[in-house]
């Protein structure tokens, strides 16, 4: 899987800002493209942002791609929604739209041969402490789909080797954040989760070595769930819970 993390201020318009209404020569509408509008614009913006990072040649067959887009924070923004480093968006732009656009582009570039190759699809829109927009992609091997973040050539991911026997690689902060967003964990902060165990060498509360760190996120999850408890958000509780949550 490959990973590319463009740090910028994502542009906003979608495809749909570039549709406007014509009139042909017997009076009647129909929808067309502006030759100028803010859409073109946003295109191009994408296109220059994308273009270095693009692959030395078009994959082919089912691609998997997952693209997180994260704008600066509101001026607005009460701190208290600004404790996790990120929020999601629920405001516009539509995701639809704006995906369209993104994709176009990619596939315009050369990232794929067709826009038919994307069997396997996730997209994030937030803003945050981190501006940018942030893509994992990769070839899907028959019908087992590609887990998004896997490491490969020495590319950072969101998720470790799947060989138990291979060394463990501590994660960084913004792989934790990734997985946990990939996952939908609800229970565990991921800046509280990494500096817990980056604290400690990562080294749990039984003093054995962390072996899968991932596994420790859904212990910690599933340890949450059932007792009820809160997300974890400062590091004031580390005294008072084990490893299980």
């Amino acid at each position: 899987m490959n990973r590319v993390v463009i740090p910028c201020i994502p542009p906003k318009s979608t495809a749909q800002a570039s549709s406007i209404i014509l009139k042909r020569k017997d009076g009647s509408s129909f929808v067309g493209k502006a030759q100028s509008s803010k859409a073109k614009a946003a295109a191009d913006t994408f296109f220059s942002l994308l273009y270095p990072h693009r692959p030395i040649k078009p994959m082919e067959g089912p691609v998997s791609l997952c693209v997180e887009i994260e704008w600066p924070w509101r001026s607005s923004e009460p701190k208290r929604n600004r404790e996790h480093g990120y929020r999601f968006c629920d405001k516009r732009p539509d995701l639809d739209n704006y995906a369209k656009l993104f994709l176009d582009t990619m596939g315009r570039i050369g990232y794929w041969l067709d826009d038919g190759q994307i069997a396997d699809l996730r997209l994030i829109k937030r803003w945050g402490d981190n501006p940018g927009i942030t893509i994992c992609y990769g070839a899907m091997n028959g019908s087992t789909p590609a887990m998004i973040g896997e490491p490969e050539a020495g590319l950072p991911g969101i998720l470790e080797q799947s060989d138990s026997k291979a060394p463990f690689v501590p994660p960084t902060a913004s792989q934790v954040r990734s997985y946990c967003l990939f996952e939908h964990i609800e229970y565990v902060d991921p800046s509280f989760f990494w500096n817990y165990f980056n604290d400690r060498d990562w080294i749990d509360v039984n003093e054995k070595p962390v072996r899968s760190w991932k596994g420790k996120i859904r212990q910690w999850e599933g340890s949450a769930k059932a007792k009820g408890k809160a997300k974890m958000m400062n590091a004031t509780t580390t005294k008072t819970h084990d490893d299980g949550f």
